[in-house]
């Protein structure tokens, strides 16, 4: 059985990731998908992408949420030019560049940077409060005592 992490070895994992928020991008066309970040000065980054040793590029493939069988990425893309097409062949998809995939999976992934460090935050204010908290109640306490004696 594996202990849970700590909040400070999560911490330690995402301020050594790249700073997001993190996208999916990249082309079905030309098979090749990306997890990707904006870094100011450098633009689209890549912080995750794909390779296989072959002919061709690869892509990723996503677990179907009511099964164990796995669906291609460019089955679920979600293309720039037009976000509400469901497949290449729609005549709005005039270029293959994708903005996302329409799966759970994909989703989590691409918010995972921003979900960790909202919670993070969390976790911070709460500790804040918290320990506030304690305070008061502490000088309460004192105070109290003190009218109690006197």
């Amino acid at each position: 059985m594996s202990t849970p992490p700590t909040i400070d070895e999560i911490r330690a994992r995402a301020e050594a990731a790249p700073r997001g928020p993190w996208h999916w991008a990249g082309n079905t066309k030309n098979h090749h998908t990306y997890l990707a970040t904006w870094i100011p000065g450098w633009g689209r980054c890549s912080i995750m992408d794909f390779t296989r040793a072959g002919m061709h590029g690869a892509e990723p493939r996503f677990m179907q949420t009511d099964d164990v069988f796995m669906i291609r990425g460019r089955d679920l893309a979600i293309y720039e030019v037009a976000p509400t097409a469901t497949t290449p062949d729609d005549p709005r998809v005039y270029r293959h560049d994708i903005i996302g995939y329409r799966h759970p999976t994909a989703e989590f992934i691409a918010h995972s940077r921003e979900d960790i460090d909202t919670l993070l935050a969390e976790i911070d204010r709460l500790t804040t409060a918290l320990a506030e908290a304690e305070r008061a109640a502490m000088e309460l306490v004192h105070e109290s005592r003190a009218s109690r004696r006197g």
